[in-house]
């Protein structure tokens, strides 16, 4: 499922859905069992009505824009912060 940027949403369990990084901490842990915070990254530019894998993996994997990397510091990542001390993912320090 696409998110737009900065949409987040908790989820505990489950598969890693095509995710790399997602299977390999499910492979390290032998377990599905744990907590994640997903974090929407946007499609592709409108223009592009490119649905592969490479367009797909190439803006995934692409440097954000400015504006981007404002919006999750400024916005994104404290709200994000806060929602895994609320669901017991983090402990506070």
């Amino acid at each position: 499922m696409q998110r737009e940027l900065g949409k987040f949403s908790p989820k505990y369990g489950g598969s890693a859905n095509g995710h790399n990084g997602i299977k390999s901490i499910i492979e390290c842990l032998k377990s599905d069992k744990f907590h994640r915070l997903r974090i929407g990254i946007g499609r592709p530019p409108s223009h592009t009505d490119d649905r592969s894998h490479e367009v797909v993996s190439s803006y995934v994997l692409g440097a954000l824009t400015r504006s981007e990397k404002e919006v999750l510091l400024n916005e994104v990542f404290p709200k994000s912060k806060d929602e895994a001390i609320r669901l017991g993912i983090t402990e506070t320090k």
